[in-house]
């Protein structure tokens, strides 16, 4: 888990840096969730499975 949130930090900081201080980067946005969404179903699926 701690490593899915350091791989979000350190994508969402590249995009933040590269959009030239918009930080409102709608392609940053949209990676930023869909990584957290699955992030979120792994956890659950892994969770279904252990009991």
């Amino acid at each position: 888990m701690t490593n899915g949130v350091l791989a979000l930090s350190s994508i969402s900081r590249h995009h933040t840096r590269s959009g030239g201080g918009g930080g409102s980067d709608p392609l940053g946005v949209i990676l930023v969730i869909l990584a957290v969404i699955v992030i979120v179903v792994l956890v659950v699926v892994y969770r279904k499975r252990d009991s």
